[in-house]
């Protein structure tokens, strides 16, 4: 038997129903998955729709802890979808099991599908104990989710090649696993919030080691080619819109250089971009030296320090 089936079947005072959302626009699907899972989780909320707004609505409403997304041929908006999940821009937290169900995808739609951070994709027809093995599998364990520049959800690398950026991970609650351990919904709420802070630490701290990375490499590949070149351009034009999301994203710290550093920052690049190459060189100096003043606020504020 499952052990969500079995935990849920155990009459828990604590979490007793396990709250999906499904969005799918193939009739077909719909029935069968509505049928498989209200007989396997027939004490929890379903809810099925066929319209994104209507989804995002529900999440305002509901903290779901499975969302099955059956995309149509190559639609790139269940893959937009999960990756607002994942960057926290629906619902309360990034967290919910997220399963996805494609048919005959083509190889770039496949990568965009694993970009935005499902935890599972399952190929079409609909197969009831492939589903539920993989549901099972999900509540026993749940991958890391790590946080880069433009993905968080669950680690893609199965080993760090030699010489590779080593991501810090973090273990991500399991609403799933919840209902096997029944944990009362504070507890979870807790888990969640604290692995929430963890991956808003963790975005800062990406996007500090971005802006040193262009920095760096622009102040190199200026003195390399005697002047600016389109990808150089591009660069300075890349740390403009980091250092102005950064600083969006920090405008809530207080007694921080944070704001002051990323105004600096953006001035600087204006004003190499201005200059069209005729600029004085202690601009890239300044540049690089503002972006290692925003790493170490960045590590000062989140305690991160030394990481």
């Amino acid at each position: 038997m499952s052990i969500l089936k079995k935990s849920i079947d155990s009459g828990s005072s604590y979490f007793v129903k396990l709250s999906i959302l499904v969005i799918t626009k193939d009739n077909d699907f719909r029935q069968e998955i509505k049928s498989i899972l209200e007989h396997q989780y027939s004490r929890g909320d379903l809810a099925i729709t066929d319209e994104f707004k209507e989804a995002i609505n529900k999440f305002k409403q509901t903290q779901f802890d499975l969302v099955i997304l059956q995309a149509g041929q190559n639609d790139l908006n269940y893959a937009r979808f999960c990756k607002e999940i994942r960057d926290g821009r629906i619902g309360s937290h990034p967290f919910p099991i997220v399963c996805f169900y494609l048919t005959r995808p083509t190889p770039e739609f496949m990568q965009n599908v694993i970009d935005c951070g499902p935890d599972d994709i399952l190929k079409m027809p609909l197969v009831a104990s492939h589903l539920l093995t993989r549901l099972d599998g999900l509540a026993r364990s749940r991958l890391p989710f790590v946080v880069t520049r433009n993905y968080t959800g669950p680690t893609r690398r199965k080993e760090n090649p030699p010489g590779a950026e080593v991501i810090p991970e973090i273990e991500p609650p399991n609403p799933l696993a919840a209902k096997i351990k029944r944990l009362s919904e504070l507890a979870l709420t807790k888990e969640i919030d604290a692995a929430s802070q963890r991956i808003s630490q963790l975005k800062f701290q990406r996007q500090g080691v971005q802006l040193n990375w262009l920095a760096k490499t622009i102040y190199e590949t200026v003195y390399r080619i005697g002047g600016t070149d389109s990808t150089v351009l591009a660069n300075v034009e890349e740390i403009k819109n980091v250092s102005q999301k950064l600083y969006n994203d920090t405008a809530q710290w207080r007694r921080s250089t944070i704001s002051d550093d990323t105004k600096a920052l953006n001035d600087i690049a204006k004003a190499i971009q201005t200059a069209r190459g005729d600029f004085d060189v202690t601009l890239l100096t300044d540049l690089v030296d503002v972006t290692e003043r925003i790493q170490a606020e960045i590590n000062r504020v989140n305690g991160l320090s030394g990481q």
